[in-house]
Formats: C-alpha cells, sequence, structure tokens
C-alpha cells in the first residue's frame, strides 16, 4: 500500500503540483485560493450576493433567496454533478449553478443567476481573489522591509565598496547599499495600495455589459455586491477590458525584480574573492555531491530563478487582451493558467528572500580590506574635485588621467606618484593627499540619505 501511495507521487508533471521539487515554486497559501474548492466556493458567494441584492428589489422571493444562500456550500452541493456538467458541457460554470439548483430544489433553482453572465461570475471571484493575495503580498513585504531596516541600521556607518559598472567607484556604507533596496521596496508597496482599490472590483454587467436583464438599477446592484463581497465598484464593464490583470501582473514582476535585485546583490557579494557577505551554515544542507567544501547561494539563485518565471508570464498575457467585441474568453483562459503561478512564484520569491536574510553575515573586515586596497581608485573623485578648485575641473580631469596612466607603467603606488607630481604639489600638500585618500571622508552624505529611507514607515508624506 506503501508503495502505490509513492507511485501516485510521482505522477504529478507540472512544477507546482510536484511533490518532490513543487514546495520550492509553490506558495501553499497562495496556492490553496486558486483551488477547486476555493473557486467553487466564491462562486457559490458570488451567486448568493447577486441573489440577495435582486431580492431587495423583487426580482428574487427572499425566501427563495433563504434558501440558496442555505445551500451554496460545499458540502451542500453535489460535486460530481458539477465535474460531470463540466467534461461534458464544456461550460466553466454550468455545472455549479445545476448542483446549486438541485440543492434548492426545482421551484428555487431557478432564481439563479438571473441576468448575469458566466464571466460576470468568475470575474467577481477572481477579483476577490486578487485583493487576497495582494493583501498577503503586503504583509509579507513589510515584514521583509523591516528586517531590511534593521539589517541596514546595523550597518550605517560600515564602509564598503561603491562599484559601478562592475568596478571600484566611490565609497559607500552597508546601510546606504540596503537603504536602495529599501526605497524600491516602499514603492512597490505604495502601488499594492493603489493597485487593491482598482483590481478587487466587481463585474456584474450581463452578457455584452449593458446590464440589460438584471432588473436592478446598476448603481444599486454594484453597490449591494461590492458592500457584500468586499470589493470596490467599477465604473464600466470590463468583460474584455482587462487592464486589471495586466497591472495585476506588472506588480508581480515589479517586487520580483525588486528582490532579484537584492538576490543579485547579496549573490555576488558572496564571492569568495569578494567576500563582503557569507552565508551561515544550517545543519543537514548539502550545496555540492562532490565538492563538500561548498555553500552555494542556492536561495538567492532561486529568487531570481522565479523572478525570470515571472517576467516570462507577463511577457506572454501582453498580447491576450486584444479581445473581440463585447467579450471573449480568450484573455481569462489565459489568466485561469498564469495568475495562479505569478502569484505563487511572487509570494515563493518573497518569503525565500525573507527567510534568508537572517542567513546573511556581514564581513566588515572584508569591506574594509577590500576599501583599503582600492582606496586610490575609490577616493579620484574627491581628488578631482578639489584640485578642480583650485586649477579647473577640466583641467584637472585632464591631468589625473595623465596620472593615472602613467601610474600604470610605473613600480611605486598612486599616493607616491602624487606626492612627487610637482605640478599636483603646487596645489595639494602632503596631508592633504592623505585626507583625500582615507575612505572615511569620501562617503558623502551615505548615512544621511539612508537614515531618510528607514525612517519613512514612521511619517506620511508620500515618497516619490
Amino acid at each position: 500500500m506503501k508503495h502505490t501511495n509513492i507511485e501516485e507521487k510521482l505522477k504529478n508533471y507540472h512544477v507546482m503540483s510536484s511533490n518532490y521539487v513543487g514546495n520550492i515554486y509553490r506558495d501553499d497559501e497562495i496556492a490553496e485560493i486558486f483551488t477547486d474548492k476555493m473557486r467553487i466556493s466564491g462562486w457559490l458567494k458570488v451567486l448568493v450576493a447577486l441573489a440577495k441584492c435582486q431580492s431587495e428589489h423583487g426580482i428574487v422571493p427572499k425566501e427563495a433567496t433563504a434558501i440558496i444562500a442555505e445551500n451554496a456550500e460545499l458540502n451542500k452541493i453535489n460535486l460530481a454533478t458539477v465535474f460531470k456538467i463540466r467534461k461534458e458541457s464544456s461550460h466553466s460554470l454550468l455545472g455549479v449553478i445545476q448542483a446549486l439548483s438541485d440543492a434548492c430544489g426545482k421551484k428555487v433553482g431557478q432564481y439563479l443567476h438571473i441576468g448575469s453572465a458566466t464571466q460576470d461570475i468568475q470575474d467577481t471571484e477572481q477579483s476577490m481573489a486578487l485583493k487576497k493575495i495582494l493583501n498577503i503580498f503586503k504583509a509579507r513585504l513589510d515584514k521583509l522591509r523591516a528586517d531590511l531596516v534593521n539589517l541596514g541600521e546595523t550597518h550605517l556607518d560600515t564602509v564598503c565598496m561603491g562599484r559601478t559598472h562592475y568596478q571600484p567607484a566611490v565609497p559607500i556604507t552597508f546601510g546606504f547599499k540596503v537603504a536602495s533596496w529599501i526605497d524600491e521596496l516602499d514603492r512597490n508597496l505604495q502601488r499594492l495600495d493603489e493597485v487593491i482599490s482598482r483590481i478587487a472590483v466587481v463585474q456584474i454587467y450581463g452578457a455584452c455589459g449593458s446590464a440589460s436583464h438584471l432588473g436592478v438599477d446598476i448603481e444599486l446592484l454594484e453597490k449591494g455586491m461590492a458592500e457584500r463581497l468586499g470589493l470596490n465598484r467599477a465604473t464600466f464593464a470590463w468583460h474584455t477590458v482587462r487592464d486589471r490583470i495586466h497591472e495585476f501582473l506588472f506588480i508581480c514582476s515589479m517586487i520580483c525584480t525588486n528582490l532579484s535585485r537584492i538576490a543579485n546583490e547579496l549573490t555576488h557579494l558572496n564571492r569568495p574573492e569578494i567576500a563582503e557577505i557569507e552565508l551561515t551554515w544550517e545543519g543537514g544542507m548539502c550545496s555540492s555531491t562532490i565538492m563538500p567544501h561548498k555553500r552555494n547561494p542556492e536561495e538567492f539563485e532561486h529568487v531570481i530563478t522565479l523572478s525570470h518565471l515571472v517576467h516570462g508570464n507577463l511577457s506572454g498575457y501582453l498580447n491576450a487582451p486584444q479581445a473581440i467585441h463585447e467579450r471573449d474568453f480568450i484573455a481569462v483562459r489565459m489568466e485561469w493558467a498564469i495568475i495562479p503561478e505569478t502569484a505563487s512564484y511572487t509570494g515563493k520569491a518573497i518569503d525565500l528572500l525573507t527567510a534568508t536574510l537572517p542567513l546573511v553575515k556581514v564581513n566588515k573586515e572584508a569591506m574594509q580590506h577590500n576599501v583599503e586596497k582600492f582606496a586610490v581608485k575609490l577616493s579620484s573623485e574627491k581628488l578631482m574635485i578639489q584640485l578642480g578648485q583650485k586649477m579647473g575641473k577640466i583641467n584637472a580631469h585632464k591631468l589625473l588621467v595623465d596620472v593615472f596612466e602613467s601610474v600604470a607603467h610605473e613600480d611605486k603606488s598612486v599616493l607616491t606618484f602624487l606626492k612627487e607630481h610637482a605640478e599636483i604639489n603646487n596645489y595639494l600638500d602632503e596631508e592633504m593627499l592623505e585626507a583625500i585618500f582615507n575612505p572615511i571622508n569620501n562617503i558623502g552624505q551615505s548615512q544621511k540619505l539612508a537614515q531618510r529611507v528607514f525612517a519613512w514607515q514612521n511619517r506620511q508624506e508620500v515618497r516619490h
């Protein structure tokens, strides 16, 4: 019997449902929202809300509404009927309506789904699902932000190398680097607040969106449905207008861009030849079957992998909403495949980065070593600025380009070369040169800018 169970587990072919690797792609809390159980329960909830709204205006008898509400539960309807009709008819909602009608009785069943389109019910349920997901994202990103602020504040004064184009540039602090990640994250949190109100809306407009046979003034129906389902009102039918779904996929993509930028940076800083951060070991971990010394940054790599998958899904959907006339199902059927995957990959990426962050150990000694090793290069900007104040910026730039080119062919340090350079000595003495090449003097306003980002959550002003 045990052997049979194992054989069954090996039959799952989609990475999301795999019993072997699915846990690194699937976010269980989010995946649950898209199960048949939750979808059908959501459709039943929308059908009940519609009946209740229509009963307030005499379209559905109140006693019929009570029976519909009582029976609109998964344990009250015949799920075998639901799946049988779905298979036989190819219709995505007919089986649910029939099963609920059977549970309510032939007479009451006649009052189900009056005037609304199948897509009305399913889009409204999907709006409810997306609202849940966006709130999950927001709660998790708030936690990630708090952890990043803690990391950044801890290393507000930790001087490290700033790099541009993969080369040493000017000194910064590690807290400043972390603040860059948080600043982007803050805008994504703002976007989440904004998009929830736009995405989580009712769709209840009938066959062509004109609300022709619903029997209730559309504004009253929208208001009643929205209040019952915890959604907002739309201003117009959106059967073929899928910009809200676009926006959901875009916000997932933007969140993942933020996450993968953090993961990618930490991956590179973890390289042994840089070694500015390390990933601590956890019991039982194994990164290589042939090189036991390795502690690969696989968690960060997988955040980047999940981000690529999210970007790919967005790309695949871009041409989908070119709908014809007032309603078709092309985009909707794509959404049923793309939205659950995208939401799950995004949620998993947030969780994975959040879970891995505590394993990051900042190597202050390596940061100091790298800064000292490249101190001259990291100070060239300040040298040019100070020299430029004496002889003009353009002249200083030209002179120093020649100096650094000459040093490349000399068997002496840059600082020694500069101290011996007659023209430079006319403007900058040895003490001034020593101060210029002290990295701590070149971090600019790194701390102030970082603290401004860290403090944002305690302020009411809107950041742009």
